[in-house]
């Protein structure tokens, strides 16, 4: 509800040469009306990593970029949320150090370098945190998740979740432990993406072949995107180590939820700089690009012939069913989710009655009217409105206010089936059937 007030003289107003202040009669008009909703626009992204413990305390170094802190007193373990906005020396985030090879500071490089206005940047520290990719760790897991629900991001990236780069410490892997890694990675973080408006976007890892398809169609399931490379080798050897996922996610946090990426070209810089291999200067060495058969699975960034832009091509997330759902329809299902989670948690201490009902019904149908507006949320037919049924839900053992929404996401034409429920003083649950 909003309340206007307007004020105005109730007659004419004698001339006050004087400047006397003479008072005045006023007239107040009150109206009441209905709020307008907001349409989704871009959020925050935001990339996580670990640091080792004699890092130094970036937010000391970077005072203005600083927006939170937590230093646990349990075995010196540390938060840091800093943002970004392109005009901050970098230098001293982890970068391709000997024995802490992170990609942390060229991927937030790298996401500045698209449309997105700023990024954000989770740094976590923890003794039993000893390689900047165990992001599936117990302690990087509950340090870290409390951070992240509260940015508002709908984008999330960890860098380093593909393992140690070759030629690095560690960087020497048996087969499949990278995709191993990767696999812990969104087994550790499945349910909390599914309970936000957040996506995750990671990198393929180079070892990913052809017998690695059935090992990460197992990842089926998770709100998650795989980014991975493609090009000509010379290109490849000079920005394939980098974080694909930070530049896809750098370019959709500067869009709408609602908008497709596909097609967008995509600045890389110049990369970097690596010594020829004989093979590579003889023309011998074959692309070292993933199987048909796994980019199916995966976003692909295709390298320009000037090597420093790259193409989106496809957008496959990972929910299931596998394949069907683009990131545009994974990010606008999100948002509708989360417009009715925030709007049903205004109604938690409401009392059990019909027309409160009711008034929550109305509620959460006013909140999805922007997507209704649109035309992204339509019922049955393109022409008719989402079904919403308010509920009062009579049980004694959990007595509570329940709406159910079922609709259809277009142009993607997904069944969109949520109920929300609250039971009476507790936090809205949300049970989705598409």
């Amino acid at each position: 509800m909003k309340l206007s007030l307007s004020t105005q003289p109730a007659g004419p107003v004698p001339a006050d040469p004087v400047g006397e202040g003479r008072p005045r009669r006023v007239q107040v008009q009150v109206g009441v009306e209905r709020a307008v909703a907001q349409a989704p626009g871009p959020a925050p992204l935001v990339l996580a990593g670990i640091v080792p413990m004699d890092a130094p305390w970036h937010g000391e170094l970077w005072p203005q970029a600083r927006l939170g802190s937590t230093r646990l007193a349990r075995q010196d373990e540390a938060v840091e949320h800093l943002v970004f906005r392109g005009r901050e020396e970098l230098s001293a985030l982890p970068g391709l150090a000997r024995q802490w090879p992170s990609r942390l500071r060229d991927a937030v490089s790298l996401a500045l370098l698209g449309a997105v206005p700023a990024v954000h940047l989770v740094l976590v520290r923890a003794p039993a945190l000893r390689a900047p990719w165990l992001l599936h760790h117990p302690d990087f897991v509950d340090l870290a998740d409390t951070f992240l629900a509260h940015t508002g991001a709908t984008s999330l990236v960890f860098p380093d979740a593909g393992g140690p780069l070759p030629g690095f410490a560690h960087g020497e892997q048996a087969p499949g432990t990278r995709v191993a890694l990767l696999r812990r990675v969104l087994q550790s973080w499945r349910t909390r993406l599914a309970e936000r408006q957040q996506l995750l976007f990671l990198d393929l890892p180079e070892e990913a072949g052809a017998a690695a398809a059935p090992e990460l169609a197992r990842l089926a399931g998770a709100d998650a995107v795989l980014c991975h490379w493609s090009g000509p080798p010379a290109r490849l050897a000079a920005q394939s180590w980098r974080s694909a996922a930070a530049a896809v996610a750098g370019h959709y946090g500067a869009l709408d939820v609602t908008e497709s990426a596909e097609g967008a070209v995509l600045p890389l810089g110049p990369g970097r700089h690596g010594g020829r291999s004989r093979d590579l200067a003889l023309g011998f060495a074959q692309p070292a690009q993933p199987s048909e058969a796994v980019c199916r699975l995966c976003l692909g960034l295709a390298l320009e012939p000037d090597g420093r832009r790259a193409s989106i091509v496809g957008e496959p997330a990972l929910r299931r069913p596998l394949g069907s759902w683009s990131v545009p329809a994974l990010r606008t299902v999100k948002a509708v989710h989360h417009v009715i989670l925030r709007t049903a948690e205004a109604f938690v201490f409401e009392r059990l009655a019909e027309d409160r009902a009711f008034a929550f019904g109305l509620a959460i149908t006013d909140a999805l009217e922007p997507f209704i507006r649109a035309g992204l949320l339509t019922g049955a037919s393109a022409h008719e409105g989402p079904l919403v049924e308010p509920e009062l839900v009579r049980d004694p053992a959990a007595p509570g206010l329940a709406v159910t929404v079922d609709g259809r996401l277009r142009p993607w034409l997904h069944r969109v089936r949520v109920r929300v429920r609250l039971r009476d003083g507790g936090s809205p649950l949300l049970e989705t059937a598409a």
